[in-house]
């Protein structure tokens, strides 16, 4: 055991505070009256000497490891603040990666081993219960349920730990996409390659009154949490709104979601994500493994573009008119001339070859054309609705669909998941008797219909490349409110017409609504879509696959369709074992 690194709140923390603003510190009497009495703790690992703060890392050997622990800080960043000045979670990993950046300049790449050897201490998260969740002054308690404020601290926690094994692995840990810690689990171990995570509940001796940390129970050893690499190397996404991850917040548009209550249950708060949490597409490259959420074409540069780039903007169309009277958007002509301008910078970071086998690899989501009903044909005062049928209207969107879809061949796409639109009939918008709309959903049924003609029309004509269709409307329609999501009429956030009002206070049963606003899903429903599309569950949710295979194939595969049930965490095998301190590498 070369080095130990641990990094909390108090109960951790041996000196980082003495020198900020804050009421948690503890360098005066009686603090330490004790101290340094009694054998030092890292004696039981072998090791002579304490392990130093982090204010103390010039004068101290660092190879040996550091102490990162602050007084009054959180899994959450404004955890703590009424106290003063603390540091973060966050921060507390900058200054680790800080310490890499030092180690590596004297030790070369050996220092990966080295920290690969290391023990590493996290215990994080009482204050974001004692000094933020219960405290008044806070509206965290106006937002979430204490389940879902569980949740909340979960996802951060688990990204940043996913940063500190990317750290100290240069780069080859996985993103973990769930969580072993439920009530009554005692001591779990989650494995991923070549990573293993140990969890401990301390529980007091009803008797004695003192902590018991002598025989943990392991609940379970679970394989397969991840993978050791994504499953493609890049994800390129078109689309709308319910794709938009922050192309619209530089434009003039009433649609627009960079502002709260939008992006509450998202780890970066609002971001222009046009639901409470992850869009569909995030969840999406959750479950292939992505190290990072695709970035917005607006925000995307360097070799950032090499992992993919989302250029859906909401309120955009199939048609470039679509949308015009809310105000500024990327209609999907645009989106694919943006991502040509992708494509040469990738061109000069690769050369020509290299990067069309890069693209050629890469996964391609196209989810558009509810706005072509919407805002266009259903929408108030619009010609198209005089001048054309349902079915003529349609037939035109598929015709201009089907010209950008063979463009983005023409552009190296060989792997791409199209998405149908649901039932748009049934948004809250449309409810008005507490119905659905049937003359809006004829149209859409009609619309998919045809989408699912061109995809096999397309795997004929490109016979070197694959194209799926995910049927969202038959995934949506019946299985929202057998899963939970029982409020299917009424959107979770105050609104105005379409979208949220600022700073509305929404519903804090945010995983029993389908819809966040009065168009858009709540990340609840999109888990719903997600998980379906890439691992499907009925032969009618995906054609000719699902995107779990899709990334698999290599544009001239044969597949037979079929069923693809999920065995736990996809193929993940749990064992029941009696032992806690177990090192599992895969």
């Amino acid at each position: 055991m070369k080095k130990l690194l641990g990094s909390r709140l108090s109960i951790f923390d041996n000196g980082n505070n003495n020198v900020l603003a804050t009421l948690a510190r503890s360098d005066f009497p009686p603090y330490g009256i004790d101290f340094p009495g009694g054998e030092a703790t890292g004696q039981h690992l072998g090791l002579n000497h304490f392990i130093p703060p982090h204010i103390d890392s010039s004068s101290v050997d660092i190879s040996k490891g550091l102490n990162y622990a602050s007084a009054g800080a959180g899994i959450l960043d404004e955890t703590g603040y009424i106290l003063g000045q603390r540091i973060t979670m966050d921060q507390q990993l900058d200054n680790h990666f800080a310490t890499i950046i030092k180690l590596a300049a004297t030790n070369g790449s050996n220092i990966f081993d080295h920290l690969s050897k290391c023990l590493y201490a996290v215990n994080i998260g009482s204050n974001d219960y004692l000094n933020n969740y219960y405290t008044p002054g806070y509206l965290t308690r106006l937002f979430y349920t204490p389940e879902q404020y569980a949740a909340l601290l979960i996802d951060r926690y688990t990204g940043q730990l996913k940063s500190q094994d990317a750290a100290d692995q240069q780069g080859s840990g996985s993103r973990l996409r769930d969580h072993l810690l439920s009530d009554g689990a005692d001591c779990r171990i989650l494995v991923v390659p070549g990573v293993s995570y140990v969890v401990l509940k301390f529980q007091l001796d009803p008797r004695s009154g003192r902590a018991d940390s002598g025989r943990f129970p392991v609940a379970g050893v679970v394989h397969g949490l991840g993978s050791s690499k994504p499953q493609v190397p890049c994800f390129f996404i078109f689309g709308d709104s319910l794709s938009d991850s922050g192309n619209n917040n530089g434009l003039q548009t009433l649609a627009k979601a960079n502002f709260l209550p939008y992006g509450i249950d998202f780890p970066d708060g609002p971001t222009g994500r046009f639901t409470n949490g992850r869009t569909t597409v995030d969840l999406i490259g959750d479950l292939m493994g992505l190290e990072n959420y695709i970035l917005p074409f607006s925000n995307a540069s360097g070799q950032q573009i090499l992992q993919g780039v989302n250029y859906a903007s909401g309120s955009a169309g199939i048609r470039n008119e679509t949308g015009q009277h809310v105000g500024g958007r990327i209609a999907l002509e645009i989106q694919l001339q943006n991502h040509q301008e992708t494509i040469r910078k990738i061109s000069e970071q690769l050369g020509e070859d290299a990067a069309n086998d890069h693209l050629n690899s890469c996964l391609y989501s196209t989810y558009i054309g509810s706005n072509d009903y919407m805002l266009n044909y259903f929408g108030s005062g619009s010609s198209a609705t005089r001048e054309h049928t349902p079915e003529e209207f349609t037939n035109d969107l598929i015709d201009r669909y089907s010209a950008h879809l063979q463009e983005l061949h023409e552009y190296g796409a060989r792997k791409i998941a199209i998405f149908g639109l649901g039932p748009l009939g049934c948004l809250p918008i449309y409810q008005f008797s507490g119905g659905c709309n049937e003359d809006v959903n004829n149209a859409i049924q009609f619309f998919n219909s045809q989408l699912r003609i061109l995809v096999d029309q397309l795997n004929h004509i490109f016979p070197d490349a694959r194209h799926i269709f995910v049927n969202t409307f038959s995934i949506v329609s019946p299985n929202l409110s057998s899963l939970g999501l029982g409020i299917l009429n009424t959107p979770c956030c105050g609104v105005g017409q379409l979208y949220c009002l600022p700073l509305s206070v929404p519903c804090k049963n945010r995983n029993g609504y389908a819809y966040w606003d009065n168009a858009h899903p709540t990340e609840a429903a999109n888990k719903v879509l997600a998980t379906r599309a890439y691992n499907a569950q009925h032969p009618n949710d995906t054609y000719p696959m699902d995107i779990s295979h899709l990334v698999q194939s290599n544009g001239q595969d044969t597949y037979s369709h079929g069923v693809v049930m999920q065995i736990g965490f996809r193929g993940s095998i749990v064992l029941h074992l009696m032992l806690c301190a177990i090192s599992v590498i895969v």
